[in-house]
């Protein structure tokens, strides 16, 4: 759908132009990212000025402390190198904010709270289309419904908790794997 805009120019009493004019948006796409792009502080400026993305954090930063022990929010701001909650004791010489754990549950988070935001304003366009990518999925799907806002950040907690222990590291969080990436073109590869 789209929008009728009327409006009229008057010169006086005299209504000398009257225009009306239907404008449709450009199809949209909400497009959400992986993992990789984390850093302290994240998604706070946004919660500091959104209602509705306050809210996101909020709801799941509360539900993350009844369901597992630990707040999500502190997590963000504070970027702890050790974080203790119920029986676990976490560590990273960066902050706990790069243990998969917890970085995946704040990416999707910041993505869930800026479509939320972009309701709030009004600018968030009806009938797009969203798509995901790696995690990015999980934000998709949680901004569609599909999944509460609960079992999103459940479901995030515990897929990066797989990953983060699924490989052997050492004690500062390093393992023997990497990745890189290859853009064709630049390696002279069609």
């Amino acid at each position: 759908g789209g929008h009728w805009y009327n409006a009229a120019v008057r010169n006086e009493r005299t209504v000398v132009l009257e225009v009306s004019l239907y404008h449709r948006p450009p199809r949209t796409a909400y497009l959400f990212a992986g993992q990789g792009t984390q850093f302290q502080g994240m998604g706070m400026a946004l919660y500091d000025r959104s209602a509705a993305a306050r809210s996101v954090w909020d709801a799941a930063d509360e539900h993350l402390k009844l369901r597992f022990g630990f707040s999500i929010l502190d997590v963000v701001r504070n970027n702890p190198t050790s974080l203790k909650f119920r029986s676990n004791q976490v560590t990273h010489p960066e902050g706990v904010l790069h243990l998969t754990q917890f970085t995946q549950v704040a990416l999707t988070l910041v993505e869930v709270a800026q479509i939320a935001s972009l309701k709030e304003k009004g600018r968030f366009v009806e009938r797009a289309m969203f798509a995901g990518h790696s995690l990015g999925e999980y934000a998709a799907l949680g901004t569609l419904g599909i999944l509460t806002l609960e079992r999103m950040v459940e479901i995030v907690y515990r897929r990066g908790l797989t990953m983060q222990h699924f490989v052997q590291r050492d004690e500062k969080g390093r393992s023997q794997y990497g990745m890189t990436v290859v853009r064709p073109n630049l390696a002279g590869m069609d």
